[in-house]
C-alpha cells in the first residue's frame, strides 16, 4: 500500500501508522511459523464480500491511500493498545488479550479460519449497562468484548458485520487453538461492543437512540454453536472457491463473486412523487410507470427520478479503481 500526504498532516502520525503496521507484521512474522497459519482466512476477511477480501490479497501493492483517510483507524489503533496495556495478569487472572486463534476445517482442502478477539474475560462486576438492551446481570459470565472507534450513528442497532464478527470469535475461542496448540476451551456467554463514539456531541443527547456518553456498550446477540458454524463453514466455501477461481483464470477479477447492494451501502434510487411546496417526497415507487400515475392524481404533482448511490465505493473502498464490477457499470453509463 502506498501512503499520500496531500494534506500536510504532520507527519508524526505517518510515523504512528508505520509503527502500528511494523507491530502487525511482527505479529503476523510470529504465528507464520506455525502450520496453522497455511491457507489462513482471517473472520475481518470472511465477514467482508469476497471480491474485496480478495482484491485486497492480491493487490495490495496497487492501492492508494492518504494519510488522512486511515486517521480513524490510527487513533482507533492507539486507543485498541492504551486499553491493552491497561490490564495485568495479576489483578485479572481471568482475562485474555489479543490472542490469535485458529480452526481447521479439512472438509474445505484444510483452510485455517483465524482470528484475534480485542478482549475475552470473565466478568466479575454484577451487572452491565448496554445501550440497546439496559442493565443486564452479568456476574461469572464469559465475555468477548471488542473496541469500536466509531460514529454516532453506528451505535444506534448492532451493526450485521459486528454481530458476524463476534460469533465467530466465540467459535473460534470454544473450539480453536492458539499457535502452539492449545486451546482455551470456553463456552461464551456474552458478546459486546465497547463503542468509543468519536462524533459524540453533548447537544445530542435525548434524540432518539444517540448515545449518552462518549463510551458505550453495544449488546451483540450470541447465536447457537450450530449457527455459529453453519455461517463460518458456508462463508468459506464461497471465500475459497471465489479464490480458486480468480487465481486459475489468471487473476480475471470478472470472475469474482459481486459485491451485493447491501456490500456497497447503497441507498437512494427510485422514483419519487414531489409537490412544489413540498420538501420531502409524497410517496416514493421503485416503478416510473407507477409514479407517473399516482402523480396524475395530484394536482401539480411531478416526477423525481433518484439516482442509486454507493456509499462504499464512492469513500470507502481500497480496492475500487481496480473493480471489475465498478468499472462495467462505469462503461455502461458511457
Amino acid at each position: 500500500m502506498q501512503i499520500r500526504n496531500d494534506n500536510n498532516i504532520d507527519p508524526l502520525f505517518l510515523k504512528l501508522h508505520e509503527r502500528y503496521n511494523e507491530q502487525r507484521q511482527e505479529s503476523v512474522e510470529s504465528n507464520k511459523n506455525t502450520e496453522l497459519w497455511q491457507s489462513r482466512i482471517s473472520v475481518t476477511e470472511l465477514i467482508n464480500p469476497p471480491q474485496i477480501g480478495i482484491l485486497k490479497k492480491y493487490n495490495d501493492h496497487r492501492i492508494d491511500k492518504q494519510l488522512n483517510d486511515l486517521l480513524p483507524s490510527i487513533l482507533g489503533n492507539s486507543l485498541h493498545e492504551a486499553l491493552s496495556l491497561t490490564f495485568d495478569n495479576e489483578n485479572y487472572p481471568n482475562d485474555h488479550r489479543e490472542i490469535r486463534l485458529f480452526q481447521q476445517y479439512k472438509d474445505f482442502d484444510d483452510p485455517q479460519l483465524s482470528g484475534q478477539p480485542d478482549r475475552i474475560f470473565q466478568e466479575t462486576s454484577k451487572t452491565r449497562n448496554f445501550k440497546n438492551v439496559g442493565t443486564v446481570w452479568v456476574k461469572g459470565e464469559w465475555c468477548i468484548q471488542d473496541y469500536k472507534f466509531t460514529g454516532a450513528y453506528s451505535t444506534y442497532k448492532p451493526k450485521q458485520e459486528w454481530v458476524e464478527q463476534l460469533n465467530c470469535y466465540a467459535y473460534l475461542v470454544r473450539n480453536g487453538v492458539d499457535k502452539y496448540g492449545d486451546g482455551l476451551g470456553i463456552k461464551i456467554d456474552r458478546l459486546f461492543v465497547t463503542a468509543i463514539v468519536r462524533d459524540w456531541n453533548s447537544r445530542n443527547v435525548g434524540k432518539p437512540d444517540y448515545p449518552e456518553s462518549w463510551v458505550v456498550d453495544i449488546d451483540i446477540p450470541l447465536w447457537t454453536k450450530e449457527e455459529q458454524e453453519k455461517f463460518i463453514k458456508d462463508k468459506m466455501l464461497i471465500y475459497k472457491e471465489a479464490e480458486i477461481a480468480y487465481t486459475e483464470t489468471n487473476y480475471d477479477s470478472s470472475q469474482l463473486p459481486k459485491c451485493t447492494d447491501d456490500d456497497r451501502w447503497s441507498s437512494g434510487g427510485g422514483h419519487a412523487v414531489m409537490k412544489p411546496s413540498r420538501k420531502t417526497a409524497v410517496k416514493l415507487f421503485d416503478s416510473e410507470k407507477e409514479a407517473q400515475e399516482f402523480a396524475q392524481t395530484i394536482s401539480g404533482a411531478y416526477v423525481e427520478s433518484r439516482p442509486v448511490t454507493y456509499t462504499r465505493c464512492d469513500r470507502y473502498c481500497d480496492v475500487s479503481n481496480f473493480c471489475h464490477q465498478l468499472r462495467s457499470e462505469y462503461d455502461k453509463e458511457k
